[in-house]
């Protein structure tokens, strides 16, 4: 019985973290496709890089939106304050974005939590199987001899 409520657990945490993950990459998805391009300025840049994670501002019709940069645009100082940039963006949606951002490459990724719980569930019923079949070999052997 601990075992069936582990694996709902592990189920519904991957189903919702996949409904989230999903919906976020849709909404670029679509975006992408019903947006237009906009020139914009940049109105923030991170005053030091990180690892991962580098941010710039920019505002869109007095709405301020981030935008993630890689570490080696954030090193090169590529996006500066007051530099104008290209994005696309959707006002239905609120998204904006670059526009060489591949988004359906990233729709595609973020189906996988979904499938994960299924591939978890037919692992351990093969897994129980086996250890069932030992099980039952040892029994015929203590029978038989």
């Amino acid at each position: 019985m601990k075992s069936i409520g582990w694996w709902i657990l592990v189920f519904l945490s991957f189903f919702c973290i996949g409904v989230l993950i999903f919906s976020q990459e849709y909404k670029k998805y679509r975006a992408k496709k019903n947006g237009y391009i906009t020139l914009v300025e940049v109105v923030s840049a991170p005053s030091f890089c990180l690892g991962k994670h580098n941010r710039i501002g920019v505002t869109i019709k007095g709405e301020r939106f981030v935008l993630e940069i890689s570490r080696k645009s954030c090193v090169t100082g590529e996006y500066y304050v007051g530099k104008k940039i290209k994005v696309i963006y959707d006002a239905k949606t609120k998204v904006v974005l670059f526009p060489e951002k591949n988004t359906e490459l990233s729709l595609i990724i973020s189906i996988f939590p979904f499938i994960c719980p299924f591939i978890f569930y037919y692992m351990i019923q093969y897994l129980l199987r086996q250890k069932e079949e030992e099980a039952r070999k040892k029994q015929r052997k203590k029978k038989r001899s």
